[in-house]
C-alpha cells in the first residue's frame, strides 16, 4: 500500500507510519505534525491558525487542539479512537484527501482501503 494524497505521498515520516508502525502523538512536533494539522483543516476537523500566528510554528506541534480534532475524526470515521496518527488513521485520512482532489477512480481495490 502506498500513500496517494499530495499532502502525504513521498513524505518520509508518513511513509514510516505506513511501513514501520511509527505513530505521531500528542507532544510530538515537526513537519509530519504540520501535515496532519493541514489534513485535519482540509477535512473540517480543525480551524486554521490565523496568519498573524503562523510565525510561531504552532502548526508543527501536536497540541491539545490537534489531539481533540484527531480523536473526533477517529470517532466519526469509525476508527480506533487513540488520539494517535497510526497506520489505519493515516490511510483513512489519505484516502479522504485523495477523493477530494478527484484522483480516485470509480472502482477501488481492497488494497487501497485501510484495515479496520
Amino acid at each position: 500500500m502506498s500513500l496517494k494524497s499530495k499532502l502525504f505521498c513521498n513524505h518520509e515520516e508518513m511513509i514510516a507510519i505506513l511501513n514501520d508502525g511509527k505513530v505521531i502523538k500528542k507532544g510530538d512536533c515537526g513537519d509530519a505534525v504540520a501535515r496532519l494539522r493541514a489534513a485535519l483543516v482540509e477535512l473540517g476537523y480543525l480551524i486554521p491558525i490565523p496568519i498573524e500566528n503562523e510565525a510561531q510554528a504552532s502548526e508543527k506541534v501536536f497540541d491539545t487542539e490537534t489531539n481533540s480534532a484527531l480523536l473526533q475524526f477517529q470517532r466519526q470515521e469509525g476508527l480506533t479512537v487513540s488520539g494517535e496518527l497510526d497506520m489505519a488513521t493515516l490511510c483513512h485520512i489519505d484516502l479522504l484527501l485523495w477523493r477530494e482532489t478527484g484522483n480516485l477512480s470509480e472502482t477501488l481495490d481492497e488494497r487501497d482501503l485501510p484495515a479496520m
